[in-house]
């Protein structure tokens, strides 16, 4: 199946519509891009405007430059970099020639970084980083180093189209290939509840190396919109990025949420959608929310899912608050026990998806590949069910149950009651392995009064928890550590637990 590449076709259907906006600084120390006539965005001249057909100009010089330092078809081509328009400008640039673009989180350590381009086997690497690696690495700054243009070129939708790397909770991270096709069936299948059109502004809120940043672009780029690139991911500058830009659809994981209500960050004017993923979402901070006029709408899915496979609209928030929403068109979502057999409504099981925006599977990895994949279904490793109305909601990760002397001890629960306590701004609670007991229950608390005793919070808890689900160990640290998406980093606590004993 072939078709002509996306950017050709917004730059000849909307050839001077803006198509990035970013901030001028990121181009202060690039003598080629400090060289081009980019209209200012505002009156200030803070924020510059790259149209379609510049867009479209500067990847074809991109991909030029690129056949001439002997990327081409199938090479495979780590990109190391944060938020900015030239991450976006190689990625449409390798397209062109056929090359495969791995996109790779910055802001890991050298040895994980290091592991990550063995297990990609990687034959270029685009990064604006400096990095002590021995591949062919290629400075993300220098893109352009030909006036040459590559002519349009086609692309097959069943190909890869890009590596993005699961956080790797419970394990080594892995490569998961997405097809164009898959970002394509998971853009129309979003399409039909939030009528993405060429005059929405979304902004690049979350990391583009994760499938939540890359989404944004990839619905931008498919509806010839606008994408807003703020100049850093702190809570400031996406408050200054939105307010500018008005922006009209935004993407937050709750941590985010949770800051902009804290800062009384106000929406914008003219926003028509915020997307809450990322991990569980409180109740109260979604309501919370709802109250500051943010038109909230909750989605679960994943990398291997190709974004979010479904949604909970405003109209149901008040009533299905908790839930994660309904199956977007075209996705089939099921609950099955461990053997596989479909459960009935309201009972907790496995939750399985079939939709066309499943991936191709993990790179150099078909074993893993095969596991999670059962009759076309994905297996995604997480517990939860679906109600008399088919809204889905999402329990836990099975890997994070903790079972106790043969009870099952749900984390997000006893989360959810310690967080309760006022002298409590977080918590982490994770099972350790014990002879007796199989695993004990284990809480990491961040208080935010000294005051509070483990002894104190025993107590608290016998009140509101069965006894085999109070934690046999309290640990009061500072922070919780999470990913860059505020997800929880379960594994970093269970290893820290292991070094302690």
């Amino acid at each position: 199946m072939m078709k002509k590449d996306w950017l050709a076709d917004a730059a000849n259907s909307h050839p001077n519509h803006s198509a990035i906006i970013f901030p001028s600084e990121l181009i202060l120390n690039n003598n080629f891009l400090s060289q081009q006539n980019f209209k200012e965005f505002d009156e200030y001249g803070k924020y510059l405007v790259l149209n379609y057909t510049e867009l479209r100009r500067l990847s074809n010089i991109a991909a030029a430059s690129f056949l001439s330092r002997k990327i081409n078809v199938d090479s495979k081509v780590a990109v190391i970099s944060k938020n900015n328009f030239l991450t976006i400008v190689s990625v449409l640039a390798l397209w062109k020639i056929s090359a495969l673009p791995i996109l790779l989180n910055p802001n890991l350590k050298q040895t994980e970084l290091n592991q990550l381009l063995e297990i990609s086997k990687v034959d270029f690497i685009l990064t604006d980083l400096e990095l002590n690696i021995k591949d062919e690495t290629i400075d993300l700054e220098n893109l352009f180093t030909t006036d040459t243009q590559l002519e349009e070129s086609n692309f097959d939708l069943n190909k890869t189209a890009l590596v993005l790397f699961t956080s790797g909770t419970t394990s080594i991270a892995k490569g998961v290939e997405l097809t164009f096709k898959n970002f394509l069936e998971s853009y129309k299948a979003g399409k039909r509840r939030l009528e993405y059109c060429s005059n929405d502004r979304a902004i690049l809120s979350l990391p583009i190396f994760h499938v939540g940043g890359f989404s944004i672009f990839i619905r931008a780029l498919l509806s010839a919109s606008s994408i807003v690139i703020p100049n850093s991911l702190s809570i400031e500058d996406l408050d200054d990025a939105m307010k500018i830009s008005d922006t009209t659809l935004i993407s937050l994981v709750p941590t985010q949420m949770l800051k902009f209500i804290h800062a009384n960050i106000l929406p914008p004017k003219n926003h028509r959608a915020v997307l809450i993923g990322g991990g569980q979402s409180d109740e109260e901070l979604i309501l919370t929310a709802q109250r500051h006029n943010w038109k909230i709408h909750k989605v679960y899915g994943s990398t291997e899912t190709a974004a979010f496979v479904s949604l909970l609209q405003p109209k149901d928030l008040l009533n299905k608050t908790s839930s994660s929403g309904l199956a977007l068109d075209g996705v089939e979502i099921k609950i099955v026990d461990e053997k596989m057999n479909e459960l009935t409504a309201n009972n907790i099981g496995q939750i399985i998806i079939r939709s066309e925006a499943l991936m191709k599977g993990y790179l150099n990895n078909p074993d893993e590949t095969k596991e999670k994949f059962h009759n076309d279904f994905y297996l995604t490793g997480d517990y939860g069910y679906l109600d008399n109305e088919n809204f889905l909601y999402i329990s836990l990760r099975r890997d994070d149950m903790i079972v106790t002397g043969g009870e099952n001890v749900n984390p997000i629960e006893v989360e959810s009651i310690l967080n309760q306590h006022t002298m409590i701004d977080e918590s982490c609670v994770i099972g350790k392995p014990d002879k007796t007991w199989g695993e004990s229950v284990v809480a990491f608390v961040v208080r935010n009064d000294n005051a509070l005793t483990e002894a104190d919070l025993v107590n608290y808890l016998r009140e509101n928890l069965s006894k085999y689900k109070i934690p046999k160990q309290i640990f009061f640290i500072s922070e919780i550590p999470k990913t860059e998406l505020g997800k929880m980093k379960r594994e970093v606590l269970r290893r820290e637990l292991r070094i302690t004993n």
